[in-house]
């Protein structure tokens, strides 16, 4: 009963924190994993997500399976999604405390509420991308209470001297109920690695308890711990596969020699612990620091000497068991292995999410000790603690505030880091969208100042330049990118379309057609390249590359609108429908969408369809003398 209410009081605690994240809307790379995911919106989505690798950002099924779930329930409602994060955080502090006390490490409620009000685990929290984090955790740590109450302390149940029918009985029972933990540990280490491989690292987390505990290996913990790894590093070597030819994690700002990626590791390593302690201030993007400075090598070679020291004078090697599951928990975040964020950042607190649990829990267990020894101290101690966990939930409540919406997080980020280029970038672009045209020009022409060298900025100020009637602008931006980078995609594409736009028909395509030879599968190329087809009045190459615009791009609702159009011009009536309800499935109130399948249906005889999407056409403000005829052949 004390269990169940001291979970109950973790929970609680963990609402009351995280409250303001349910008003909190969608953020930055929110739209590719849910408000522009089209496998979320129906039934078929469910065999994309799990069948085809490349149909999400990452291939974490059971993620984007939760998130269709949601859909279906909620649909876009962001309050939903959060909640399901907050949810399963504060499940995971829960099951921290059950863990530690299994362990029995003195005051098992300390480091699980530590864990669920820290400020560093907002990022993980209160982003809903991020469900990658804690609905891994949740496998993780469960897959790992499974282990400390089976795996420790336990006989080796291979081997018995058994002879009677009852003892043989009992065996048999102990075998059964054995093999059932060590299958719910793989099963559970499987779902934890198909919601983020970074929980590759368990079966190591796993060694370290056994250590510690000084407990005796048997041929049943060698089995589990190499089965885990046998399953463990090929999915996590795919994931590194993936990252760097799917998510795109290559190219000149993923150069770093061996040595570079040491200093970043050993520096990363003592900021993450320097945030644990002292977690202020709190950045969305931290940035990259100067990995000549004489702090980037000292303060690694003063952690490791710090920490031999005092793992060389503990005799119950807890520090170092701490230090080590610090450690290589975090290895895949380090520096070693390339991840998009490198680009803009070398450390996130995300990345921490259960790394955070060596220093926390070994703090936590250290100050309890003390508690428990020095009688004259608890007062004082006990207040400390409490104050301690008023701090950290006080100041995860502030931090929510920043994931209300892109606006408030790019400038809660370029308040704490005025040197961030990506989030000026973003905060450009969201200006942009709000009509604030001389702000934004302001924030692109700071964040080319910051980097001259980085694409992303000056062609979104070349955009911003056209659309401003500033043409002559505009191209000479995106030609100072391709005078730098001549295979610049982004440059190469909006170039293409800002000439087709001008008129200047052979020149975008000469450049839209290299474009392809660098990158086959531009959507974005191919749809251009298929309008300039249609204009000249060449269907089949319209046809053709309409068509593999919308293989490649579901997400773009408006390529596969261009192709059902085409389709209807080229009386492929019935082709065009299932084309034009792909991209309702991306878009369910798009205009234009209903406006030709209601064209679609009319042609193919079937009025009721056609009636059904002609009216909700008009009533998305969509009117032609087409539509018109439609409508009233309703009536």
């Amino acid at each position: 009963m004390m269990t169940f209410g001291l979970c109950l009081l973790i929970l609680l605690m963990t609402w009351l924190s995280y409250w303001p994240v349910t008003k909190a809307g969608y953020i930055w790379d929110d739209d590719n994993y849910v408000t522009q995911n089209a496998t979320l919106r129906q039934p078929a989505g469910l065999m994309e997500i799990w069948g085809n690798p490349l149909s999400t950002p990452q291939y974490y099924p059971l993620v984007h399976t939760s998130y269709w779930i949601e859909y279906q329930l909620w649909g876009l409602d962001p309050a939903g999604y959060h909640l399901t994060n907050v949810m399963l955080h504060g499940l995971n502090a829960c099951l921290v405390f059950l863990i530690v006390r299994q362990l029995a490490i003195p005051g098992a409620i300390w480091p699980a509420l530590i864990f669920a009000l820290h400020p560093v685990h907002v990022e993980s929290v209160a982003w809903i991308t991020e469900r990658k984090n804690v609905l891994s955790g949740f496998f993780y740590l469960l897959a790992m209470l499974v282990f400390v109450k089976n795996f420790l302390d336990k006989p080796d149940l291979t081997e018995s001297g058994a002879s009677s029918p009852e003892a043989n009985t009992t065996v048999f029972k102990r075998k059964a109920y054995g093999w059932l933990a060590t299958l719910s540990i793989v099963l559970l280490y499987v779902a934890a690695l198909l919601s983020k491989t970074v929980t590759a690292s368990l079966p190591v987390a796993l060694c370290l308890i056994l250590w510690w505990s000084r407990e005796k290996w048997t041929p049943r913990h060698v089995r589990l711990i190499v089965t885990l790894f046998l399953i463990g590093v090929p999915l996590g070597l795919t994931t590194a596969y993936l990252e760097k030819h799917h998510v795109g994690a290559s190219g000149a700002a993923w150069d770093y020699s061996l040595g570079e990626r040491f200093l970043i590791a050993g520096s990363s390593l003592v900021f993450y612990l320097k945030k644990i302690v002292f977690p202020y201030p709190i950045v969305f993007v931290y940035g990259h620091w100067d990995l000549k400075a004489i702090e980037t090598l000292v303060a690694p070679l003063l952690f490791l000497l710090v920490l031999g020291v005092v793992a060389y004078r503990d005799r119950t090697r807890s520090t170092l068991v701490a230090s080590l599951f610090f450690i290589t928990t975090l290895f895949p975040a380090l520096g070693f292995i390339n991840v998009y964020p490198l680009q803009y950042t070398f450390a996130a607190d995300h990345y921490q999410y259960l790394a955070s649990l060596g220093p926390i829990v070994f703090l936590a267990g250290v100050s309890s000790a003390v508690l428990a020894s020095k009688v004259m101290w608890r007062p004082l101690l006990m207040t400390a603690g409490v104050a301690i966990i008023a701090v950290l939930g006080l100041r995860t409540s502030i931090e929510c505030e920043k994931y209300q919406d892109r606006e408030s997080l790019w400038v809660d980020t370029i308040q704490k880091n005025p040197e961030c280029q990506m989030a000026i970038v973003n905060l450009g672009l969201e200006w942009q969208a709000e009509g604030r045209i001389e702000e934004s020009r302001v924030l692109f022409r700071k964040a080319i100042e910051l980097q001259p060298e980085d694409p992303t900025a000056r062609v979104n100020y070349a955009l911003l330049e056209y659309y401003s009637g500033n043409v002559s602008l505009a191209v000479s931006q995106l030609e100072a990118v391709l005078k730098m980078d001549p295979e610049n995609s982004l440059a190469l594409y909006n170039l293409g379309v800002l000439l087709q736009e001008k008129g200047e028909i052979r020149q975008a395509e000469s450049i839209l057609l290299k474009l392809l030879e660098i990158e086959p599968e531009n959507s974005g190329a191919n749809n251009a390249l298929a309008l300039m087809a249609y204009d000249r009045g060449d269907l089949a190459t319209a046809l053709q590359r309409f068509g593999i615009a919308h293989q490649q791009a579901r997400l773009v609702p408006d390529y596969s609108i261009n192709y059902g159009a085409v389709l209807i011009d080229a009386n492929l009536h019935a082709q065009a429908i299932p084309v034009l309800n792909w991209a309702l499935e991306s878009n369910p109130s798009h205009g234009m969408a209903h406006r030709f399948l209601a064209v679609a249906y009319h042609r193919t005889g079937d009025d009721s369809s056609a009636c059904q999407h002609a009216l909700i056409a008009s009533q998305q403000g969509v009117s032609d003398e087409v539509l018109q005829k439609i409508l009233a052949a309703c009536k």
